[in-house]
């Protein structure tokens, strides 16, 4: 009964302690690799309906003014070896 009672009273204070962390309130963006330039304009320009702009090799699509996507060559991945090369960096959005 001794314990219940301690280990409740050290649950409830690691609790309180924990440390408060804002909402997560969408994706800000998202960035994917490719080794097909010109479909991947396609797929987001034309069939998705994104616009296109260019930040230099990076194709940028905005979807509005908080939230873009990044379509880079897979070139341009910086990929080790325990980091499958699909996985790529995005961002999340906080209130």
């Amino acid at each position: 009964m001794r314990f219940a009672a301690l280990f409740a009273a050290a649950l409830s204070t690691t609790t309180l302690l924990a440390q408060q962390r804002p909402a997560i309130t969408g994706i800000a963006f998202m960035r994917v690799y490719t080794d097909d330039v010109p479909a991947a304009e396609h797929f987001y320009g034309p069939t998705m309906g994104y616009d296109e702009k260019h930040n230099g090799e990076e194709m940028v699509f905005p979807i509005n003014q908080h939230q873009w996507i990044e379509v880079c060559p897979r070139s341009r991945a910086t990929v080790s070896p325990t980091w499958p090369p699909w996985v790529s960096p995005s961002a999340t959005s906080t209130r």
